[in-house]
């Protein structure tokens, strides 16, 4: 006499739908939260080597890795010139990024310049080597 089949453990043929396409999920989940923890540490990386740079802590070819040459333009046009001072004590209060599309991925940042406090917006693109690049950058 055969014995009865043992019943699957509930989920274990999806079911129930805990484990239908978790494979291929939990896989595209995973590459999105690696690729938006990824453009966050080079968003900072790219306001806070800005920053430094307007501040002139920093001389703007330290920028030159991670922007595109109409960012390094526009930060150089901000730099003190002869006879004008600095930013005194340039930082980084607070840093968004929202990612609106696959390669893209938007920043704004509350920055203190001295006493005065101003908004900051950048945009990085995702190159073709995998590496995020900012291709706008500007100081409100």
């Amino acid at each position: 006499m055969q014995e009865p089949p043992t019943p699957a453990p509930k989920g274990s043929n999806g079911t129930d739908g805990s484990h239908a396409g978790a494979g291929p999920t939990d896989g595209r989940l995973r590459r999105e939260r690696e690729r938006a923890l990824l453009a966050r540490r080079r968003a900072e990386l790219v306001v806070r080597t800005a920053l430094e740079v307007l501040d002139g802590r920093r001389p703007v070819n330290h920028l030159a890795p991670f922007a595109a040459p109409e960012v390094l333009r526009y930060v150089n046009a901000g730099l003190p010139r002869r006879g004008r001072t600095a930013a005194a004590g340039a930082s980084l209060r607070s840093l968004h990024v929202s990612l609106p599309g696959r390669a893209a991925a938007e920043v704004a940042a509350v920055c203190r310049f001295g006493t005065r406090v101003r908004a900051l917006a950048a945009r990085l693109e995702l190159t073709g080597q995998g590496e995020w690049r900012c291709v706008a950058l500007r100081v409100i």
